[in-house]
């Protein structure tokens, strides 16, 4: 066996190496959830309300756990016989379960992100730093969407533009 061949071999080995380990690591991360508990057979059909809350709060915890997305779908095609497509969308419900967790605290910490910059454009303000307050009304308008394009030099100043996108309600 020549050099190449001995380092593809190699390759490959270390490719099941590391396969089996993943194996192992999803085996040990759920292997306290027992996957009986969710009433399932391979043949049952159309997943309940209950069993797809189930599953989209175990996909939540693999992801917590650092699994990899390929393994998980792995995981959904072995224990609960569905294809990736399906095992895709319970993961989809999972990431868009943790925007729903933080969206709350998102919006409480621009709040708070937005007064602290006010304040701090107040304290630059009544002691003439008017530098420092240019830039806190930048980075003001950064965060609440309105966007300032710079002069173009080239034309002279004549390719000024403001473009102001409003900020977008997602109620």
């Amino acid at each position: 066996m020549n050099k190449r061949d001995r380092d593809r071999q190699d390759k490959r080995d270390a490719k099941e190496v590391m396969k089996k380990e993943n194996v192992e690591v999803i085996k040990s991360v759920v292997s306290k959830y027992n996957p009986d508990d969710l009433n399932l057979d391979k043949s049952s059909g159309k997943a309940t309300t209950l069993v797809s809350y189930k599953r989209t709060t175990e996909v939540v915890k693999l992801i917590l756990r650092g699994i990899r997305f390929t393994d998980i779908m792995e995981y959904c095609e072995a224990h609960w016989g569905i294809k990736r497509r399906m095992a895709s969308i319970y993961y989809k419900k999972a990431l868009e379960s943790f925007a729903d967790q933080f969206a709350a605290e998102r919006e409480y910490e621009m709040d708070k992100h937005a007064i602290m910059l006010q304040d701090l454009y107040s304290k630059g303000y009544k002691s003439g730093d008017l530098n420092l307050c240019r830039l806190l009304l930048q980075d003001i308008a950064k965060m609440k969407g309105i966007v300032v394009d710079r002069v173009d030099v080239t034309s002279g100043g004549e390719g000024f533009v403001f473009n102001y996108k409003p900020p977008s309600s997602e109620d």
